[in-house]
């Protein structure tokens, strides 16, 4: 099955201190997920995990020693959350078009 091209935008929350300036302006990381067919589960779980990568690289903040700070887990956890309903609807959209395909229904998209 062809995986539909697009990218997730994952968009940071105002958690952290260094996040707030940086969110006025419409940070985010696209997460590309056009290899993966997420009508499959361990597909879903790979956008999922790359999804939590992003956002670990978004929220990161000097540290010093090895664990995150707070204000860098809210951020995650905020950023996870906008994510996670992106993460849905992807899944949504892929789940019901393999169910179309699988009936003989063809579907087309406008760019």
């Amino acid at each position: 099955m062809r995986s539909w091209r697009m990218a997730l935008p994952l968009a940071v929350g105002l958690a952290s201190p260094n996040v707030a300036a940086a969110a006025e302006h419409g940070v985010s990381m696209a997460v590309s997920y056009g290899d993966l067919d997420l009508s499959q589960p361990a597909d879903s779980r790979r956008l999922h995990a790359r999804t939590q990568r992003a956002a670990r690289t978004l929220c990161a903040q000097p540290r010093q020693g090895v664990l995150a700070s707070p204000a860098e887990i809210l951020c995650r956890r905020a950023a996870m959350e906008k994510a996670q309903r992106q993460i849905e609807r992807a899944v949504a959209f892929a789940v019901e078009r393999r169910s179309l395909a699988q009936r003989g229904f063809a579907t087309a998209t406008a760019r």
